[in-house]
């Protein structure tokens, strides 16, 4: 009868530290993919962070430089005025790339506002108002 009990035991013991190993491996498993889900949300908070800084970029350099490139709705300057068309259809790009916030549709028309106004050679202080709206 003992040896009985002392073979279901032994049994017992192997069926727990089988499960034990099991959970352990899945545990492993499972740490794997959390780590990477905080891999890819890091990474793509980190181009959300550059984008946007880009932007910024971009709305400094239109709302500090256009008044030197248009004056009176005539362009001095070609070589640069083509850059601040690019610069301002880039931004209108890289906002619809961010990632969903509250405000992102008044920046959006905002961004599509300053690119008229610089595709119409509107006035450098319309264009800096704007920018610095943005």
């Amino acid at each position: 009868m003992f040896d009985k009990l002392r073979e279901s035991y032994y049994i017992m013991r192997i069926i727990i530290i089988y499960n034990l190993v099991w959970l352990v491996m899945r545990a492993r498993n499972l740490f794997r993919v959390f780590f990477l889900m905080v891999c890819m949300l890091s990474s793509n908070a980190a181009r959300a962070d550059d984008l946007a800084q880009s932007i910024v970029h971009m709305l400094d350099y239109i709302g500090v430089d256009y008044k030197k490139i248009v004056e009176e709705k005539k362009i001095v300057n070609e070589a640069e005025y083509a850059e601040q068309i690019e610069f301002s259809g880039q931004m209108i790009q890289s906002v619809a790339k961010l990632p969903n916030f509250p405000e992102k549709n008044v920046v959006q028309s905002q961004v599509g506002a300053l690119k008229e106004l610089v595709d119409s050679k509107d006035s450098g202080d319309k264009v800096a108002d704007v920018a610095s709206e943005v």
